[in-house]
């Protein structure tokens, strides 16, 4: 990853495609009981620098991040080409965003969630004009954060995660304001990347 710090005035969505293209990212392949995903990192421009687009999941008893902050992005289908054929198509579904075949700039590192059997695949596409949305039933709301304002320390926070009687707490990121949920997860270490890659200051 990237270790030199940019200032905002110096990220732009062409420093992005370059960072991204330039990353060699760590392959997990599933294993077991393990089935895989793709999401899609979507970078567009906006008034304050290149923005990050994300989704509020709907409330959904069968989906494991119900009402979740996530990446527009789902489980990988038979039919599916490959991994970034997954995020694509799973970013139209979703949003009505058509990403062009082979738009993607570059590929994270590879996730594996501590509490699900599920090897995350995460791809980064670059924008150059803001997209027009139609989200589906799947997702709550989308919404865009200018990079840059994902760093400041006010917006840091922690999320309490309950399972029976264990809690633990996971670094977060307050991005939508008090009683909305925040950024944590799998998004929240795939924000990280991004972030890094880039060059912004490094989330805890």
């Amino acid at each position: 990853l990237n270790t030199e710090l940019r200032t905002p005035a110096e990220m732009t969505i062409d420093t992005i495609n370059a960072a991204a293209a330039a990353h060699r990212p760590v392959i997990a392949t599933p294993t077991g009981r393990q089935w895989q995903a793709a999401v899609a990192l979507v970078v567009c421009p906006g008034p304050f620098g290149p923005e990050l687009l994300f989704i509020e999941r709907a409330r959904n008893s069968g989906d494991p991040w119900s009402g979740h902050l996530a990446f527009p992005g789902g489980r990988t289908e038979p039919t599916d080409q490959d991994l970034e054929h997954t995020a694509r198509r799973e970013t139209h579904e979703e949003l009505g965003l058509h990403l062009e075949l082979n738009r993607a700039c570059g590929r994270l590192d590879d996730l594996i969630p501590a509490n699900l059997p599920v090897v995350v695949s995460a791809f980064v596409f670059t924008l150059q004009e803001h997209p027009v949305l139609q989200p589906n039933a799947e997702v709550e709301h989308a919404f865009s954060m200018p990079l840059q304002h994902l760093v400041e320390p006010e917006r840091q926070c922690q999320y309490r995660w309950r399972h029976g009687d264990c809690v633990q707490r996971y670094p977060a990121l307050d991005l939508l304001g008090a009683d909305r949920p925040v950024l944590w997860g799998v998004t929240y270490r795939l924000t990280a990347q991004l972030l890094e890659l880039c060059g912004l200051p490094r989330l805890p």
